[in-house]
């Protein structure tokens, strides 16, 4: 008993100081905004690493991190980022200005910024500019192909990057194999976005400017063969409501108003008609109906997988198209992986009484102790989509998790909410 309440403590300890580690960072973001900084992006991650705060400081690109100090016994902030995290830091710089494709000659500066109880110290130019100007770092990461590196779960189909023009995009080689449909889900790059929606961002509603949007969509339409009238756009409210389109809906949500809401999954079997639904965590479900050419996309939170909504998906396209469970190829999108996503009790124990089967809850739920939990959205609607009767052999699973790729595509969670949106776009 005494070992478990020590474990509480720590457990407790360390939720507090992800709080504090979080009021520190708000602190240090409103001193910068104060002096002037364009905060573009907070908590970049990529598989080269990870950077606190990137912004603006008139001309120059500034890569910032965060040290807190409680006394000086413990070191100088600039003294905390030794040569190795400087190495890090090179190498997420490099990311970076390519997935924004900055200029060459952008000055680059690396700044630490100290914390020590209420007092912020900006400490400029902390390693010295040659660290953030050495060449050989700034052309690495990117393969031969010219095709960003990522951080990618091994053991699954590996998505497939491509690239039309300036906008790179990911695709299922499952899906590609049905020969039936055109599909693909964006990541940030090639689109026209600044700031925090840099670059690729689909959404109206994170503050960006419409006509930046509109051009996003144009270039995803490009890429997709088809015109913004033929697109039709979700209204997700985390619901399992479904929507069955036809050529009268399209461009509603983008060139139209759309005249539903409260829909998070949409259906057609109309050639021509491109679905549209959109994430920044969240998981993407895509389903194709090889015999009766009929094909959905739907948006599954922890809410709507808690729903089952691929199951509602499944029994939806029999009910209009007579689909049947060995009709259906199906994808798991990007999204949010199991040792990124953290939940609370609530949560936990919504997905405990829904899978119930033996061995589930612990296939998609690892207790972290204190009331906390990591949540497996990936496993949870794998399970979902094969008992509605879906083969594995015919459900691909993403590799990508967008969080631990928030440099390549959005997260709500690794950017605190300070992001775009990506789209999964399908059709015949």
């Amino acid at each position: 008993m005494r070992r478990h309440g020590m474990c509480g403590c720590k457990t407790e300890e360390k939720v507090n100081t992800r709080k504090q580690g979080a009021q520190k960072e708000e602190q240090v973001c409103a001193c910068l905004l104060s002096r002037g900084i364009r905060i573009c992006e907070r908590n970049f991650r990529c598989r080269q690493g990870e950077i606190d705060i990137i912004g603006y400081d008139g001309e120059y690109l500034v890569f910032f991190e965060v040290k807190y100090r409680s006394s000086d016994r413990k070191g100088s902030a600039a003294e905390a980022v030794g040569y190795a995290k400087q190495k890090r830091i090179c190498r997420v710089a490099d990311y970076y200005r390519a997935v924004h494709q900055c200029r060459e000659d952008t000055p680059i500066r690396f700044d630490v910024v100290a914390v020590d109880k209420e007092q912020v110290t900006w400490i400029k130019d902390a390693c010295g500019a040659s660290v953030m100007t050495d060449a050989a770092h700034r052309r690495l990461r990117r393969r031969r192909d010219g095709r960003m590196e990522l951080y990618r779960h091994a053991g699954r189909m590996k998505m497939k990057q491509n690239r039309a023009g300036e906008v790179e995009y990911l695709t299922f080689p499952l899906l590609e194999q049905t020969g039936i449909v055109r599909h693909l889900f964006t990541t940030r790059l090639g689109g026209v976005s600044q700031g925090v929606c840099s670059s690729m961002n689909l959404s109206y509603a994170r503050g960006d400017e419409k006509e930046a949007v509109d051009e996003n969509f144009r270039r995803i339409a490009g890429v997709l063969g088809c015109g913004l009238e033929d697109i039709v756009c979700s209204d997700q409210t985390h619901t399992v409501n479904l929507r069955v389109v036809t050529r009268q809906d399209g461009g509603k949500g983008i060139v139209r108003s759309r005249d539903y809401h409260d829909i998070d999954g949409l259906l057609t079997d109309e050639p021509g008609i491109v679905l549209a639904t959109f994430y920044a965590d969240c998981v993407p479900l895509y389903f194709v109906d090889t015999r009766n050419r009929a094909v959905a996309l739907a948006h599954s939170g922890w809410r709507g997988t808690v729903a089952r909504m691929g199951r509602c998906v499944a029994e939806k396209m029999k009910e209009v198209y007579g689909t049947r469970p060995e009709d259906l190829t199906a994808a798991i999108g990007p999204s949010i992986c199991r040792s990124c996503y953290e939940v609370s009790e609530d949560v936990a124990q919504a997905f405990r009484n829904e899978f119930r089967k033996p061995g589930q809850a612990a296939q998609i739920l690892d207790d972290k102790g204190g009331g906390k939990y990591r949540l497996d959205l990936w496993r949870a609607n794998e399970i979902i989509l094969q008992e509605a009767g879906i083969a594995a052999e015919r459900i691909q699973v993403t590799d990508l998790c967008t969080c631990h790729n928030s440099g390549y595509l959005f997260s709500h969670r690794a950017s605190r909410g300070k992001r775009g949106n990506l789209g999964a776009f399908l059709g015949l």
